[in-house]
């Protein structure tokens, strides 16, 4: 099992590392555009974040007369919790979707990836898919293997241990339960 994690963790460290990044500013392209202020709204009524970009068009578009709420922050230059940075948070990230909780959202913060100190752009690699489905396919399948050998295993010892305790066979246990159950 931990095997399985080591070579998905490094596959993952090689295909990710240093592409989840992004800018808490969506207009921002790259790591050197990712600094100042920028100003954002949000509308109060749908609750809809409109970057300063988007915000011409929502105006031109429409010809809205919502009053936005208007938001000034520094841009930052953000690492999202599960990544794949370096091998131990590969492993933490891919043992986080192992109960096939989060890996959708992992898988779409890969698949948005496009380079080193790139901003995101949505489903920029939707083929990446391929990695994860591979990984909880195998995951699924040895841990299931591994279960089903368990319960095997614990009925088997079992088995032996009636067999020990009673100096019986098998088929004379069951023979010896069919006969008390007839006589009832």
């Amino acid at each position: 099992a931990l095997l399985i994690l080591f070579c998905f963790s490094v596959m993952g460290t090689s295909f990710y590392k240093e592409q989840m990044n992004y800018c808490s500013d969506a207009d921002a392209v790259n790591k050197s555009m990712c600094e100042g202020n920028f100003t954002y709204a949000i509308d109060p009524i749908s609750k809809d974040r409109y970057s300063f970009n988007e915000l011409d068009a929502f105006y031109n578009e429409s010809n809205n007369t919502v009053n936005l709420n208007f938001y000034h922050e520094e841009r930052e230059w953000l690492l999202p919790y599960l990544n794949f940075d370096y091998s131990y948070k590969s492993a933490e990230a891919l043992f986080s979707i192992f109960g096939f909780e989060d890996w959708v959202k992992l898988y779409f913060q890969a698949a948005d990836t496009v380079g080193v100190d790139q901003q995101p752009v949505v489903n920029n690699r939707p083929f990446h898919i391929f990695f994860f489905m591979l990984y909880l396919l195998i995951v699924a399948l040895f841990f299931i293997n591994i279960v089903m050998a368990f319960v095997v295993l614990t009925y088997q010892n079992q088995a032996d241990e009636l067999k020990a305790a009673t100096g019986l066979s098998k088929t004379q246990v069951s023979a010896l339960q069919y006969a008390l159950s007839v006589k009832q």
